[in-house]
């Protein structure tokens, strides 16, 4: 049974891929509404999947149904980080950090594929029997401390339905899946056997014409299909393009280049703030945009020795407090570092070498000297390991403590 959107009414809830999907639809449904003369509607009922599992998870906790917190990333990944150190080894490993990232995804893949612990075992090889060993001790660490994984939301909220915790939906829609998961496909099966219907909601079929054309670069083709689109846009003003990009994160940055080139020349020789007429779907990472990096390094500092290049990046900051005063003595102090000739300099060295210099000495930077002050007297406060942070009452950055470092708009 399928159903389109013009035909959504406000008792169904809309189960969408993603949280851009979910956006583009509730945009649509209200453009249908209007052009179908109405002033006002009832919004529509769409949400991306882990939203609406959120939202049972919430009326769980309202109703008194569930008394376990359901972890955040991170907490997911210290717990993760904690359980390796504790079991099975983690010690050995070069980097337990990564290995809590992969151990998280893994067990996240396993619930949403409903892979129990025999079948690994029978499939896998060492590796598979240590996430195995993990997942269990994982698992048992959860339970003790009535903590709940986002990977279980889906099992817990199918077994609420099932013993009619929570209400059933009039009507239940999902759009955007190209392959229901084991996980997703078992709830879906639970709401239609207790009595609610669950549609697929598609779009009206349309031809379409198929090329493939070959380009003897990346550039090229990314070029290509900028001017395709450009002159998509110049027959049909008003239409709307998508193209698809396999390495979108790795071709941001020449993918945005090329096509404000091509669609928006004019913004692109004035260099001019104006949004382009184009939207990428990847957003670009925060710590690309330079106040956040530099913010990073001066973090970053606190416990590793930074290269020389990365010391004159923060010398030469626009964004560390004082610069507006010391910006040139800073570049001197950064010369002076520069003739040293030590090619990583760590927290103490540098405020070691500003200490030496005179009150009068031109490379004298006393604002920069204090701030690097507050940055070591943060850094003794700080916990030894993340795992350590994580059983903190408090966490180890406050507010205060961030903004001794000076870090500010120029």
């Amino acid at each position: 049974m399928t159903l389109t959107l013009a035909a959504l009414d406000p008792g169904t809830t809309l189960v969408t891929v993603n949280n851009r999907l979910a956006a583009e639809l509730r945009g649509r449904y209200d453009r249908l509404q209007l052009g179908a003369g109405r002033a006002v509607w009832p919004s529509a009922d769409i949400l991306p999947w882990n939203a609406w599992l959120q939202r049972l998870y919430t009326q769980l906790l309202d109703e008194g149904s569930l008394q376990k917190d359901l972890l955040a990333p991170q907490q997911e990944r210290l717990v993760w980080e904690r359980t390796i150190g504790q079991h099975g080894g983690g010690s050995g490993l070069l980097r337990p950090a990564a290995a809590a990232d992969l151990a998280r995804q893994a067990y996240a893949l396993c619930k949403d594929w409903q892979l129990d612990i025999q079948t690994l075992l029978n499939a896998g090889g060492e590796d598979t029997r240590s996430f195995v060993s993990w997942r269990t001790a994982f698992e048992q660490h959860l339970e003790q401390e009535q903590l709940l994984s986002p990977a279980q939301l889906p099992e817990r909220v199918n077994d609420a339905f099932e013993r009619g915790l929570l209400s059933l939906p009039e009507r239940l829609a999902y759009t955007g899946f190209d392959t229901l998961s084991p996980s997703q496909q078992t709830l879906f099966d639970t709401l239609a056997g207790l009595g609610c219907p669950v549609v697929e909601l598609r779009e009206t079929p349309c031809e379409a014409d198929r090329r493939r054309v070959d380009f003897a670069d990346a550039d090229q083709e990314m070029r290509a299909a900028a001017c395709w689109a450009r002159d998509r846009l110049r027959d049909a003003p008003d239409s709307r393009i998508g193209i698809v990009s396999p390495r979108l994160a790795q071709q941001r940055g020449d993918l945005e280049r090329l096509f404000t080139e091509i669609l928006a020349p004019a913004s692109f020789l004035s260099q001019s703030r104006t949004a382009p007429p184009f939207n990428i779907s990847l957003g670009r990472p925060l710590a690309d945009s330079p106040l956040v990096a530099h913010a990073l390094l001066a973090l970053k500092l606190l416990g590793a020795p930074l290269s020389l290049a990365e010391i004159g990046q923060l010398l030469r900051s626009p964004f560390l407090g004082g610069h507006g005063v010391e910006w040139e003595r800073r570049a001197l102090f950064d010369r002076i570092l520069r003739e040293d000739g030590l090619p990583r300099i760590d927290l103490g060295r540098l405020h070691y070498r500003l200490q030496q210099r005179a009150p009068d000495d031109l490379a004298a930077c006393p604002d920069l000297q204090a701030r690097l002050e507050s940055l070591r007297r943060l850094r003794q406060g700080l916990p030894t390991t993340s795992s350590q942070s994580m059983s903190s009452s408090c966490s180890p950055f406050t507010l205060p403590e961030i903004l001794a470092l000076g870090v500010s708009k120029p």
